[in-house]
């Protein structure tokens, strides 16, 4: 009955407050007014009469008897210039008990003159004549509030036959909830009622339907996070959990597990596509599936977008050794269809329990590491936990290292098209790399432990020096070329004095030489980026921004620096004629660009519609499977 009760005064009480609360300020308005006017009116008059008398006493009291002769006065003080004997005050300047209704109808009148011998303030006393203003403000907002409360009352005594009504209604939908009861009141409700109470008998139908409905999404939900969607694998948040279970066990295990990367993914989302590469990682959870299908309580997860594990608790380490020249020969198979330089690098180690599981993560990480140096599909089993970062990058030093001295690298070359003709912007420059073995390695797993043992430097000025004698070899090449350089390089002062030497010398092909850095590397030192930018125009060489457009600061950014080309991330591509927040960020992007005058180019295009999409936003190039694929550069 309370909810009721406060139902009803939310509602209607609310109402009527807000009636009379509005009658009530519109009276003060009023009689305020009123008040105000009257007080002017005396002031008025008091100032007229005031003005002449012609002759004024010089001592304070006798200018005093003239004005209070005029009108009435609360204040008054006189302040001789001269002579402090003829000073005099006498009244109230401020009233002593601020009642509210003061507060209301200040009674502030008062008049300030200055003489030729002093100066004189009055406030006048204006109680008698506003008295019957504020007696009929008073009266009347009396009769207001007795209204209200009266009203209010009488509202409450109508609703509480209804409210009685509306409580046993509640409690009839309190029942909706226990599917298992029918729904039963001892009211015998109104006609009106009626209607009501079997809507609440269908809503209660309609609610056990919905919650059976939401049981079964609930569980397709849960499915999901536990559940790679398109591989059908576990997740990697259920990998943790069992690292983490097993860190905390103390039951006895003695098994392993098995890490795959397919180490390929980006090569071929780049080079065939993003569903080419979807198709493949399907298939390798497939050879996973089908090498381990009788093996006792195996479990498999994809735990990134490249990277496999699989948990064998009942395979001891040596006996999963056995298990990895047989991977290794199915992935070899699956190469000869692919026609990639590798398919995929596996990394064993240990599953033991008390092990922590942050130990676990980097053995995994640290096998495969060692793994991506050995070649095409190879494999590394770590049994040790001690120093294993160590082995990993002493592996990548040493293949690093043959790298530049040997020069180990191919390029590939992929157009961007224009958009206004069927000519090319440049040529984008993909480095390949390759050790001792002449067996491709994985190129963000060159650059990234590149820049992990800090050489990534000396790698960038080995893959420029061998761009520029390429373009000087093969005149043929009358394009420009997109050279691919890391941020760090970048900013580096002394690698800014080395390109410029470089460009310097080779002043014959620099006009052709974009050199392509990432937008979100750049923005940690503006100024740096600036200079590098300002570096490479002094020889006529050019810049590309690319994956542009994820940094919160991107607009200023491009303003500060002003590149000659911003590629968009290849984020913004896919389904970009389904998504409205992509199409507005790329129309955004591509608006302040051309204010810029600098032209802006869509990446990983794969399809028909993706390239009209983009061409009707005003996009100046395109790049991407559905353009052109990449294709190997041959040597002259």
């Amino acid at each position: 009955m309370d909810r009721m009760n406060m139902f009803s005064s939310k509602f209607f009480q609310t109402i009527l407050f807000s009636i009379f609360g509005t009658g009530l300020v519109l009276l003060y308005q009023f009689q305020l007014a009123k008040f105000q006017q009257t007080n002017h009116e005396r002031l008025t008059s008091y100032q007229k009469q005031v003005s002449k008398v012609e002759n004024w006493p010089k001592d304070g009291l006798g200018i005093y008897q003239i004005i209070k002769a005029i009108t009435p006065i609360r204040f008054f003080q006189y302040i001789d210039k001269e002579d402090t004997e003829n000073n005099y005050t006498t009244g109230q300047l401020v009233i002593d008990k601020p009642y509210i209704i003061n507060q209301l109808f200040p009674n502030n009148v008062g008049s300030y003159q200055q003489t030729d011998s002093g100066r004189i303030q009055v406030k006048l006393d204006v109680t008698k004549t506003n008295q019957a203003i504020i007696s009929d403000f008073i009266n009347i907002a009396i009769v207001l509030v007795s209204s209200y409360v009266l009203i209010a009352l009488c509202a409450l005594l109508c609703f509480s036959r209804v409210n009685h009504y509306l409580n046993q209604l509640i409690q009839l939908i309190e029942q909706i909830p226990n599917r298992k009861s029918a729904i039963y009141s001892t009211t015998s409700f109104p006609k009106q009622f009626k209607l009501v109470e079997d809507a609440i008998s269908q809503a209660k139908k309609l609610y056990a339907e919905r919650v059976s409905q939401i049981s079964v999404e609930n569980q397709q939900l849960n499915k999901e996070a536990r559940q790679d969607q398109l591989t059908g694998l576990l997740t990697r948040l259920i990998f943790y959990k069992k690292l983490e279970d097993a860190a905390k066990s103390d039951n006895k295990i003695n098994g392993s597990i098995i890490v795959l990367r397919a180490s390929e993914l980006g090569y071929i989302n780049q080079i065939q596509g993003r569903n080419a590469g979807d198709a493949y990682l399907i298939k390798i959870t497939k050879l996973l599936l089908s090498m381990t299908k009788t093996t006792a309580k195996a479990s498999h997860y994809r735990i990134s977008s490249a990277d496999f594990a699989i948990v064998l608790p009942e395979v001891s380490f040596q006996g999963a050794q056995t298990l990895l020249p047989k991977l290794k020969s199915l992935l070899d198979e699956y190469q000869q269809l692919l026609k990639t330089p590798s398919v995929a690098h596996i990394g064993l180690i240990p599953y033991k329990n008390q092990i922590p599981s942050i130990t676990t993560i980097e053995m995994l990480e640290s096998s495969l590491s060692v793994a991506e140096t050995l070649g095409s599909n190879c494999f590394y089993a770590m049994d040790k936990e001690t120093d294993s970062d160590k082995i990993g990058d002493g592996h990548w030093k040493q293949t690093l290292n043959y790298i530049l001295k040997s020069g180990g690298a191919t390029f590939y070359y992929q157009p961007i098209q224009s958009c206004n003709s069927q000519t090319a912007f440049y040529q984008e420059f993909l480095t390949r790399f390759q050790n001792e073995d002449s067996r491709i390695l994985p190129t963000s797993a060159v650059i990234t432990m590149a820049e992990r043992l800090d050489i990534v430097t000396e790698l960038d000025k080995m893959v420029i020096t061998k761009a520029m004698r390429l373009l000087i070899k093969k005149p043929t090449l009358r394009s420009s070329i997109g050279i691919n350089i890391s941020a760090a390089s970048a900013l580096n002062k002394s690698f800014q004095a080395w390109l410029h030497n470089q460009l310097k010398q080779h002043a014959n092909i620099a006009s052709k030489l974009v050199f392509e850095v990432g937008e979100t590397g750049m923005q940690v030192n503006t100024t740096a980026a600036a200079n590098f930018v300002k570096t490479v125009h002094k020889s006529s060489a050019r810049v590309c921004f690319e994956k542009f457009g994820t940094g919160f600061t991107a607009f200023k950014f491009l303003k500060e620096v002003r590149p000659d080309f911003i590629k968009l991330d290849s984020s913004f591509t896919k389904d970009i004629h389904f998504n409205e927040d992509n199409r507005f960020i790329v129309r955004m992007l591509v608006d302040i660009a051309k204010r810029l005058g600098i032209p802006v180019i869509a990446t990983n295009i794969e399809s028909q519609a993706e390239k009209i999409e983009f061409e009707q936003l005003l996009v100046d190039g395109l790049q991407g499977f559905f353009i052109s694929s990449p294709k190997i550069l041959r040597a002259a």
